[in-house]
């Protein structure tokens, strides 16, 4: 699917075919009224851009071999909701959730090794963040400030306030 094949379209709902591995630059930047999203599993790379300001968004799923969420990639994604990431995601770059002003529930896997700067920047209702490791794994990720407002981050064993 090539950079910016649906946006600023008028679609509501789609499902990606199986094959795809890659949802480009601003595939569907600006799609107002896209609702729902269905992922192959073999979708390794969300790209720059890919759902940036599809405001209606409150459904999509993350693929088990999503590596990497790009700068931008659900930015202003505003009825989002919840965020639940799959074990083998290894990095999420900046502001890629930011002004998702919805969003309330955060899961990020263990295998998390970089968080770019502001990636929940905006997220205003978004108070606990869940990670699928302990604290010694949390404070080995490479994170930049990626949240805005006090937070909670639980992890195996125990939680802390984060901002």
């Amino acid at each position: 699917i090539g950079d910016g094949a649906f946006s600023g379209s008028g679609i509501e709902s789609i499902v990606i075919p199986d094959g795809v591995t890659e949802i480009n630059a601003e595939t569907f930047k600006g799609c107002t009224a896209l609702r729902r999203v269905v992922l192959p599993d073999g979708v390794e790379i969300i790209g720059r851009k890919a759902f940036e300001d599809c405001e209606l968004l409150t459904e999509i799923n993350f693929p088990i071999e999503l590596k990497s969420i790009e700068k931008m990639a659900f930015y202003g994604c505003t009825w989002l909701r919840s965020v639940i990431l799959p074990e083998g995601l290894e990095s999420i770059a900046s502001y890629a959730f930011e002004n998702c002003k919805l969003l309330c529930e955060v899961y990020l896997p263990k295998s998390i090794g970089h968080i770019g700067t502001d990636v929940f920047a905006g997220d205003i209702r978004l108070k606990r963040i869940t990670y699928g490791g302990t604290l010694a794994e949390w404070n080995a990720v490479s994170v930049m400030r990626f949240v805005e407002f006090r937070t909670v981050l639980a992890y195996n064993g125990g939680e802390k306030e984060i901002y």
